[in-house]
């Protein structure tokens, strides 16, 4: 039920003298509940994202030959302490 109706007939039950107060509180604790929720899972994809991201330009950088990584200022030193780290790790 949409946070709107329980407003709705918390006002209908008030008009035959009921307390709508109990309905109000309820319906922002439902919301707020729903939006750290929602936000929590939204951070948890950010990070997964995020390592599944690093794994894959670390895989690239080890397919680079030597001139390719002289290039963009890297050597295979780099590439494979960088590859070695775990997909965590920044």
């Amino acid at each position: 039920m949409k946070p709107e109706n329980l407003i709705k007939i918390a006002s209908y039950h008030s008009l035959y003298g009921e307390s709508n107060l109990f309905t109000i509180q309820f319906t922002a604790q439902v919301e707020k509940k729903h939006s750290e929720l929602k936000e929590y899972f939204n951070r948890l994809l950010e990070i997964v994202w995020n390592w599944n991201e690093r794994q894959k330009q670390r895989t690239a950088l080890l397919g680079f030959n030597d001139y390719y990584l002289k290039d963009i200022g890297l050597t295979r030193f780099d590439v494979e302490r960088e590859a070695d780290k775990w997909f965590w790790q920044d």
